[in-house]
């Protein structure tokens, strides 16, 4: 090995130390979280096939198109931050036959912030139409009332061009997808990316699947939080954990990693209770 090779062995240690370290602390979090057997050993199997390069979808062609027309779309709007373009390899992966089997989906997004998820749907699923649960830092839940806080006014004018295609619906989530429940209406995806504080994801799950058509997914964000505030029995590790447990047969797991992607085989529930 020449000096050049060496110093770069050097410098990939600590890389690869702070990687394992992390590994086990979610490892750690998950089975004090009461985990189902299948979403451990999809978890282990996930980051195994990554470092045996099987399993990262990143270079194919059709990620590097999605993210590059992504990447052209963000840049002409104003963002603070961005937790979600991470993302795109997995999704645009995983939900490949979901776009095929629904080409214009009605998609619940609930914790919306500034819009990178919201406009990731809206031009990957062209024919769709989202509703949009948020507080934006606000209280007052009729969205456009007089104290539009400066998230939801960055989210208005990212999402501005698309706003035809959505409803948005600001407020506590429980008491908004309490809303929607009451209404015939159902979903195609869902995406659960509101508060981390389990029992607050808990409650968005349970309403969140009564409004999934059966053939429908849902992604939860978030799964793994090392460092969350509240602690390991208040994480959103365990809330998702248990709720799988809940609908234990109503599933099928398609990825398992910083986010848990199921599709909604049927409902146990045969009648409104």
């Amino acid at each position: 090995m020449d000096e050049a090779g060496h110093r770069n062995s050097q410098s990939s240690w600590p890389g690869a130390f702070a990687t394992f370290t992390y590994q086990l602390r979610s490892l750690w979090l998950i089975l004090l979280n009461y985990p189902t057997p299948g979403i451990l050993a999809r978890y282990i199997g996930h980051y195994v096939g990554r470092l045996a390069r099987v399993v990262s979808s990143n270079g194919r062609p059709e990620v590097e198109s999605v993210e590059r027309r992504y990447s052209a779309l963000v840049e002409k709007r104003n963002f603070t931050s961005d937790w979600f373009s991470k993302n795109i390899p997995i999704w645009t992966s995983k939900l490949a036959t979901f776009k095929q089997q629904h080409p214009s989906p009605e998609i619940l997004e609930i914790g919306s912030y500034e819009g990178r998820s919201t406009l990731f749907f809206l031009t990957h699923f062209p024919e769709s139409r989202l509703t949009v649960v948020d507080m934006w830092g606000g209280n007052d839940e009729s969205a456009g009332g007089p104290m539009v806080s400066p998230f939801e006014a960055r989210f208005d004018s990212n999402v501005g061009e698309y706003k035809a295609r959505i409803t948005k619906m600001r407020g506590k989530s429980a008491e908004c997808l309490g809303r929607l429940v009451a209404t015939p209406k159902q979903f195609d995806l869902i995406y659960v990316d509101g508060s981390h504080y389990a029992d607050d994801v808990i409650v968005d799950a349970a309403l969140s699947w009564s409004l999934l058509r059966a053939g429908g997914t849902m992604i939860f964000d978030d799964y793994i939080y090392v460092d969350y505030r509240y602690g390991a029995r208040k994480s959103s590790c365990r809330a998702i954990n248990l709720f799988l447990r809940l609908i234990a047969g109503e599933y099928r797991v398609e990825h398992v990693a910083h986010q848990i992607i199921i599709e909604k085989i049927f409902s146990m529930r045969s009648e409104p209770g």
